[in-house]
């Protein structure tokens, strides 16, 4: 009854460790992509200028 009350506990813990790992990821990710981007229009940007 134990053991078996340890591994739910346990595998609650693992999906939940997966869960934080995946938004965090993802977080990270997001704020990857908003830099990228915000990089890419700054430099589109800046060529324009010197074009002009």
């Amino acid at each position: 009854m134990v053991f078996c009350m340890m591994k739910r506990v346990k595998s609650i813990l693992l999906s939940l460790i997966c869960l934080s790992v995946l938004v965090i990821g993802g977080k990270f990710y997001m704020d990857r992509m908003k830099v990228d981007n915000l990089y890419r229009h700054g430099f589109q940007l800046y060529e324009e200028q010197i074009a002009t």
